[in-house]
């Protein structure tokens, strides 16, 4: 046996080997699965996969010293021009052993995380520089904010935080040069303090009144009172800033209709609609709206939601990935025509047909 196929051996066992880590994890056997992971990188080292499931192993075993050195020596191969002045890396920043671009930015993400915990800031820095590079969307800056907010919480007086700090907005602000608010960032920013956070017990006067301060005849207040109440507030996330509930956004259920008679009715395709949003007064126009967006968004992904449907402008909700519904061949039983946006979360969730979107009746639209 010659040693390509003594390697094409070892592929294919590290192969079965994650496959079984997952299927004991699904179980809840989380140490044997971890078992399995360790045994898949031991005898496959050069695959991205399993160094990514060792590295989140040893993180779930709190063994955080450990993920750096499976993770940080693939760095030069991966980073792009993001770079520091002087750096040599080697091989294609695009290419990935595993042969799965889509696993740069788990790695990415891994090795901010760890970089992090081991006090290195500027070098978690780049890193999630690395990550929005390859995925410049709202939902992943959002992601790099709250981290950096909860990292600034938590380690905002480390020796390093000024250098990284600069290092990460500068990068920002050249990667995003049409996000005004972003822009206008700056290390000592409030705003990066902003938490987005589901909704908790007890908070309901208090997005009440934020919902009643933006829009006074009280009709928004109400429908998240009500969604509430009737079990259909899907997701509610609010953002908070040095304890106060400044914004809030909420997601209830939405259907489709079929479009016309003996077309397959696409109503067990799940949806959601947005609405309301609101932030407090003083606060906007500074990038909270677009963080609980973005953070809704994701969260909505997360959980399987297909698609998201709302009623508002494309000059705003657009930079999300939304468009006029009508390019999907979806109508809105209200009439609003042009303002009716839709964008699929899962690629291919809306059927070719369309339909008319249906909105749960306690919206009140």
């Amino acid at each position: 046996m010659d040693l390509t196929d003594s390697q094409g051996q070892a592929d294919r066992r590290a192969d079965q080997l994650r496959r079984k880590g997952k299927d004991l994890l699904v179980q809840g056997q989380s140490e044997p699965a971890f078992a399995c992971f360790d045994e898949a990188f031991a005898l496959a080292p050069e695959r991205l996969i399993h160094r990514l499931n060792a590295a989140a192993a040893h993180r779930a075993r709190g063994r955080a010293e450990a993920v750096l050195p499976l993770l940080r020596p693939l760095a030069p191969r991966f980073r792009s021009s993001l770079q520091p002045a002087g750096s040599d890396p080697s091989g294609d920043p695009s290419s990935d052993p595993s042969g799965d671009p889509a696993l740069l930015p788990v790695f990415w993400r891994h090795l901010a995380d760890a970089e992090s915990q081991a006090g290195e800031p500027c070098d978690a820095a780049r890193c999630w520089l690395e990550l929005v590079r390859l995925e410049p969307s709202a939902e992943r800056i959002e992601d790099v904010l709250q981290a950096l907010g909860g990292w600034l919480d938590q380690r905002r007086h480390h020796r390093q935080w000024p250098d990284a700090a600069d290092l990460l907005l500068n990068g920002l602000r050249d990667l995003q040069p049409h996000q005004p608010w972003i822009q206008g960032l700056q290390p000592d920013s409030p705003l990066l303090r902003l938490r987005i956070r589901p909704e908790r017990h007890g908070e309901a006067p208090l997005i009440h009144a934020l919902h009643r301060q933006g829009f006074p005849d009280r009709r928004d207040a109400r429908q998240v009172d009500v969604l509430r109440a009737a079990g259909q507030l899907s997701l509610s996330l609010v953002a908070e800033l040095e304890g106060e509930l400044v914004g809030h956004v909420a997601f209830s259920p939405a259907s489709l209709l079929p479009p016309a008679p003996g077309v397959p009715d696409p109503c067990g395709i799940q949806g959601l609609a947005l609405a309301p949003l609101s932030v407090r007064e003083p606060l906007r126009r500074q990038g909270i709206a677009s963080r609980l967006v973005a953070a809704g968004l994701a969260a909505a992904r997360d959980r399987g939601w297909a698609w998201v449907v709302l009623i508002g402008g494309l000059h705003f909700y657009g930079r999300f990935g939304f468009g006029p519904a009508s390019a999907f061949g979806l109508r809105d039983a209200y009439g609003f025509g042009e303002e009716c946006l839709a964008m699929e979360l899962q690629p291919g969730s809306l059927p070719p047909g369309g339909g008319l979107v249906r909105y749960s009746p306690l919206l009140g639209l």
